[in-house]
């Protein structure tokens, strides 16, 4: 039984690692091509 729910709390742990590592690779690349993105001009303003 003991052997049963150490098996469970492994596979738990290691699902949530995983995600996690995944989840950081994701968010890493996004901000790595908003970097890449040209930055919008400002508008040229009329000053009357």
């Amino acid at each position: 039984m003991l052997l049963i729910e150490l098996g469970t709390l492994l596979i738990v742990v290691g699902t949530y690692v995983a995600i996690h590592l995944c989840l950081a690779n994701y968010r890493d690349n996004e901000l790595e091509q908003a970097a890449q993105l040209p930055f919008a001009e400002e508008p040229d303003r009329l000053d009357a």
